[in-house]
């Protein structure tokens, strides 16, 4: 999925159901994070900088079963040390926070790879956050 937000365009996948081709793309894309919820994050004993999440930094080095253990909390006593982590301080939150809202709502697990890309696809749907109609609150 995409999300917008004003000029901010991030492309979003739950690590549980990418494939390693997809993700050995959007981790080549250019920089990619990880948006965890803050019961995750201090589970993994990282800090958490955004209240209600943390946004982690991924390296291009990284691989999708490691990034899938960082999420997947069944894979805690299989795989006990994922760190360290390198958390994001900077920047807006928002996407991230809406991604791991639409993941929550989709019944999948709270952690969402993310990649800003410098342009809207035109081959996908894109989310924008301004729309006056988009409730993801389920509020109304």
């Amino acid at each position: 999925m995409v999300l917008r937000q004003g000029d901010e365009t991030t492309l979003i996948a739950a690590p549980e159901v990418l494939s390693q081709a997809r993700f050995a793309a959007m981790v080549g894309h250019g920089a990619a994070s990880l948006a965890i919820t803050h019961w995750r994050a201090t589970t993994l004993k990282t800090p958490v900088y955004d209240q209600d999440i943390t946004r982690l930094m991924v390296p291009a080095t990284m691989d999708l079963l490691r990034l899938r253990a960082i999420v997947d909390p069944a894979d805690d006593l299989r795989a006990p040390l994922k760190g360290p982590f390198r958390p994001l301080r900077d920047g807006d939150p928002t996407l991230a926070r809406a991604a791991i809202t639409i993941l929550k709502s989709a019944r999948l697990l709270p952690g969402a790879l993310m990649v800003r890309l410098a342009d809207s696809p035109s081959d996908l749907t894109v989310i924008d956050l301004s729309d006056p109609a988009l409730d993801l609150a389920g509020d109304g």
